[in-house]
């Protein structure tokens, strides 16, 4: 018994021996990681240099998950981003500290910051250096959604002319996906908005709210948005999940700017002189359920219905029945012929 004691206690001794040696290895890592990410703040390359020499993680992280290289990208300075680069900084390591509770990421790669930051010339730099424009955030949000909501237009154009397809949807913030379009709506970016419009993006396209681009110009009441948007066809009745069209953010309260002007190209462009068109009387909506009076729809395009009534109204029902809100066998006898919804 008294040799198995013994061997014992040599073989935890053995344990802590190696435990206290791991332990001072790992603190000395630590010091070196943390001298290292105050010569970054500081913009000391001396001090990088020979924090990097002693063996710091150039991947380490502080308490907030901010590495070496975001605050290189934060300083503004493209030879201590290309120091660590060379000293195999990961370019696309996410940097922050992703909150599960919050509707709103801080925990992005670099390029991300550099685009937060309206830093132009870094973010060419970090793109040349081989940063992945498709390595979004934590909660999936890409690059080029960011870019096209900030200041300067020169960096969403370095993003723009690297995508393919600028009508696809993307993450634009935890549990909500849309355009590039709704994100520029949102952000007020009339530059961007012009350039997406002019690369015949979809002006119908919905985002998970079932709203159009329109309806959120509305929503914020960008006057100079929804003109630009209206200037491209954008289709004025579209509705959302809720029915609610870019003519409902208006009380009697209040008169919303953009609802005013949408008045008046009712009058202009369509000679609707009622503040809905009159087919809007056909279709009822009780507790989110619509009810559509076939007969009714049937005798006012019999009995003269502009043209662009029908298309309109033809438009707005047939996205209704998209959405589930009408049952397809309701509208066969219709003017909407079978073919239209399948």
């Amino acid at each position: 018994m008294g040799t198995i004691a013994g061997t014992i206690r040599v073989f935890l001794g053995l344990v802590v021996v190696l435990f206290t040696a791991a332990s001072a290895c790992l603190g000395q890592m630590d010091q070196e990681t943390t001298d290292l990410l105050a010569a970054c703040k500081l913009r000391d390359t001396e001090k990088i240099e020979a924090s990097l020499a002693a063996g710091a993680d150039v991947n380490g992280s502080d308490a907030l998950g901010l590495t070496a290289l975001y605050y290189a990208v934060k300083a503004d300075n493209k030879g201590i981003v290309d120091l660590l680069l060379a000293n195999s900084a990961d370019i696309n390591q996410q940097a922050g500290i992703h909150d599960n509770r919050s509707y709103s990421s801080e925990r992005m790669p670099v390029l991300m910051w550099a685009v937060k930051m309206n830093r132009k010339d870094m973010v060419e730099n970090l793109l040349a250096k081989g940063a992945d424009p498709e390595v979004g955030d934590s909660f999936g949000v890409w690059p080029l959604c960011l870019a096209a909501g900030v200041e300067d237009y020169e960096i969403f154009e370095l993003f723009a002319k690297q995508e393919e397809d600028l009508h696809k949807r993307y993450w634009i913030s935890r549990g909500y996906s849309g355009t590039l379009l709704h994100v520029t709506v949102g952000a007020g970016n009339i530059q961007v908005a012009d350039y997406l419009l002019e690369h015949k993006v979809d002006t119908e396209a919905r985002d998970s709210s079932e709203r159009s681009a329109l309806f959120l110009a509305s929503l914020i009441e960008n006057l100079e948005m929804a003109k630009l948007l209206v200037e491209y066809d954008a289709f004025i009745y579209a509705t959302n999940s809720w029915g609610k069209s870019p003519f409902s953010p208006m009380s009697e309260q209040y008169a919303n700017k953009v609802v005013v002007y949408l008045r008046e190209v009712e009058k202009e462009k369509y000679h609707v002189e009622t503040a809905q068109p009159a087919w809007r009387g056909y279709i009822e909506k009780s507790e989110r359920v619509f009810t559509v009076d076939v007969k009714g729809l049937e005798a006012y395009i019999r009995d003269g219905g502009l043209i662009h009534d029908r298309d309109h109204m033809r438009n707005t029902v047939l996205h209704l029945v998209a959405g589930g809100r009408l049952g397809k066998s309701d509208l066969l006898t219709s003017f909407c012929c079978a073919k239209d919804i399948g």
